[in-house]
């Protein structure tokens, strides 16, 4: 009786412990919880770091001597690049929370080059933000500035004496400049905007002009050479001649003339620099303005030439603009590292012209406009291409093309391909076999998911998160339910048009597809990836980064892996994914390759993930398939002992017998009404007897969301709980 309660002891002791690591595990990749009053993660989540950024690139700034260049990015980090030869420096990880907690949508450099100052999106949800100050040499976090900050950071600019940082903020909430000699406490803020600021400049003998989407520019002055500076504005906001939304300005290098670009129009106005009254512009023929349109304005060194960058094109693509004899002469038309918008564009001391674009991209060019370097974009790219995404009858094979996002957008030779799920393997060119199909859109009547702002089903308004843009839609094959892809989310309505679930998204839904037996979702994401979620609540199962490397197409790199950080890789790939660790909101993250934990390497559990839906079921499963035929090995026997049990990484890859991994442990059948017959040479073990159906135990494994994992569990433990009562008697 003793033996049999120790064994009971133990049995309960060793299923808390693994229910512990089960239950949780999910929870630790997907609910990371709030720190220091902030909503940063309190525990390492996960990050795909190629050396690239992989999200948009928002900012781009450079020091006076043109030696570094920063860029900013909705990726969360900050990128330090050698101006000489295009190599980065340096990663400075911002830190992280949920959605899009963490993205930079604003950074500036000292004139000196000593200190980055990045902002946006960071540390809270809702309200409030911080601007961050580093140390480019070393990427410490030197400041925090969080006085009063009540909105997203849009614009961050220096002094020309690197004394005093201007910030302006979303939302109407105006202007804030600090003041690196008083530990850079606020000098001075305007509040009364009407709505957003994406500009500001300052002139060297002490004016600073900003732009906001209210359609004025605000002038105001200073003594740069006073402790008491006297911030001030001057006059009334003036009205910008040419648009409605003014964004980039600039001073030229005398400070006699301002460039302002717009957002909303393909023009650019030159202003007398302290009257602000319009001198010229310009207004270039035969463009269109895109997402955006000559949001960015630069001058050359030494005045003579003024460029603009944005969204601008014409008939061969993105464009950037020079004009020269003082910005008022002649127009030049310049192709970029990217057919894609430029948040940024600036002119270094020996004239070569230094463009960001949003792709991601950067890259230098000389005075005509001929490339010297380019650091180009490693993703998947499947903007506009909301067919192009095909997956298989059970979503364990995805084709889908890799476009170039240096070039168009698609193009019909951009090469195809295909990733296997069962055997892990990519390869070129997927033979037309029938194996995947387009996302499927019969049953129902959408409408206005393309690039949309109101979708409808029926005719009838879907709910929608304002602000958002629809990009793509997957109907299930019994037309019970639709799922919609957008710049926020990835959510699922029944036929109704009833929202069933909503997962949200850091970067936009660009493809959905619908598995053809309803189980599984898969995505192609902003931000490169391929991701995996169960139809059934939309969590994510996997994701898959294709990443090439110069080789032939079939040998490009890869990394897979669930939200968890179990993964496979290539050897090219093995320490692109990392996890990002906060240390609180005064000090930079940090990362480690997931490849630094030997556990988390489990290629054998990932083909698993999409047939038991869940990492912990798949975990399991690969376990005791492992163990089994640890067993055979060791006592030489022809057959794996418990019945049969069929590995994916195994199972045949031929498309006509390719099937789900199975298990099914067998065990004698035992009349209810008789004692099980033991071995006369044995003494009686109980098989892992655990507590009474009416325990607490059984009650929360059969109430919590994860009943479904262990209700066989659950009912082997009861049958094995009346054995030992028996074996008791």
């Amino acid at each position: 009786m003793a033996q049999v309660c120790r064994h009971r002891r133990r049995a309960i002791v060793a299923g808390l412990s693994a229910l512990a690591v089960l239950i949780f595990a999910p929870a630790l990749a997907q609910d990371q919880g709030p720190k220091n009053g902030t909503d940063l993660y309190d525990r390492p989540v996960l990050a795909v770091d190629p050396g690239v950024h992989t999200g948009a690139i928002w900012s781009l700034a450079v020091d006076a001597d043109g030696r570094f260049a920063v860029t900013g990015s909705v990726d969360r980090t900050v990128r330090i690049w050698s101006l000489a030869d295009g190599k980065l420096l340096s990663t400075i990880w911002i830190p992280v929370g949920p959605e899009k907690v963490g993205a930079v949508y604003a950074v500036a450099i000292s004139p000196d080059g000593s200190t980055i100052a990045a902002g946006g999106y960071t540390e809270k949800r809702y309200s409030g933000t911080a601007i961050y100050l580093f140390d480019r040499e070393s990427g410490n976090l030197v400041r925090r500035i969080d006085d009063d900050l009540p909105d997203i950071t849009f614009f961050l600019t220096f002094s020309p004496d690197g004394r005093y940082l201007a910030a302006t903020l979303a939302a109407g909430t105006g202007l804030r400049v600090f003041d690196q000699s008083k530990n850079w406490s606020e000098a001075f803020r305007d509040d009364q905007y009407g709505d957003f600021s994406y500009g500001a400049v300052f002139a060297r003998d002490g004016r600073l002009v900003t732009s906001s989407y209210d359609g004025l520019l605000r002038s105001y002055r200073y003594d740069p050479s006073s402790d008491s500076p006297n911030f001030r504005r001057v006059g009334e906001p003036f009205k910008a001649p040419s648009g409605k939304r003014p964004r980039g300005v600039a001073y030229s290098p005398d400070g006699k003339l301002l460039a302002v670009g717009y957002d909303d129009v393909a023009a650019v106005d030159v202003l007398d620099g302290t009257t602000l009254e319009r001198v010229g512009g310009h207004k270039p023929a035969d463009v269109k303005a895109g997402a955006a349109g000559a949001d960015n304005v630069a001058w050359s060194r030494d005045g003579q030439t003024l460029f603009t960058a944005g969204g601008l094109q014409d008939a061969q693509g993105a464009r950037i603009f020079a004009w020269d004899r003082g910005g008022l002469g002649d127009e030049k038309r310049m192709t970029y590292c990217a057919f894609d918008s430029a948040p940024g564009v600036d002119a270094l001391p020996d004239g070569r012209i230094l463009v960001a674009a949003s792709a991601p991209c950067l890259g230098l060019m000389n005075a005509d406009g001929h490339p010297v370097w380019t650091i180009g974009s490693r993703l998947l790219d499947c903007r506009g291409q909301p067919d192009a995404l095909e997956s298989s009858v059970d979503g364990s094979l995805v084709d889908f093309p890799f476009s170039d996002r240096t070039s168009a957008y698609f193009a019909p030779t951009d090469p195809k391909l295909r990733f296997d799920l069962r055997s892990l393997t990519l390869s070129s060119q997927p033979p037309n076999d029938g194996l995947t199909f387009a996302p499927p859109r019969e049953g129902l009547m959408i409408d206005g998911w393309r690039n949309g702002t109101s979708p409808t089903l029926n005719t009838r308004p879907i709910p929608f998160a304002p602000y958002d843009i629809a990009r793509s839609v997957a109907i299930a094959p019994d037309a019970k339910r639709f799922f919609l892809g957008s710049n926020f989310a990835l959510a699922a309505f029944d036929d109704a048009g009833t929202g069933t679930w909503r997962w949200p998204s850091r970067n936009a839904v660009w493809a959905v597809n619908a598995s053809r037996d309803g189980r599984i979702i898969v995505t192609a994401d902003g931000d490169g990836a391929i991701r995996w979620h169960r139809a059934d609540d939309g969590r994510e199962l996997m994701a898959l980064q294709v990443l090439p490397n110069g080789k032939e197409l079939a040998k490009w790199d890869w990394v897979l892996w669930t939200p968890e950080g179990f993964y496979e890789a290539t050897p090219g790939a093995e320490d692109v994914l990392k996890w990002v660790v906060n240390h609180g909101p005064d000090k930079a993250a940090t990362t480690l390759p997931v490849s630094a934990i030997a556990k988390l390497h489990r290629p054998n559990a990932l083909p698993l993930v999409l047939d038991k839906l869940e990492t912990a079921r798949a975990l399991g499963v690969d376990d005791i398939t492992q163990a089994r035929l640890d067993v055979q090995a060791k006592t030489g026997s022809v057959k794996p002992p418990g019945g049969c049990c069929t590995s994916l990484r195994s199972a045949s890859t031929n498309s006509a017998t390719r099937r789900a991994a199975f298990i099914s442990i067998t065990r004698p059948r035992t009349p209810t009404t008789s004692r099980p017959r033991f071995s006369k040479a044995r003494k009686v073990r109980p098989a892992r007897p655990a507590s009474t159906p009416t325990s607490a135990l059984h009650i929360y494994l059969t109430t919590r969301r994860t009943a479904p994992l262990f209700s066989t569990l659950s009912t082997t433990w009861r049958e094995a709980w009346r054995r030992t009562k028996r074996v008791r008697r």
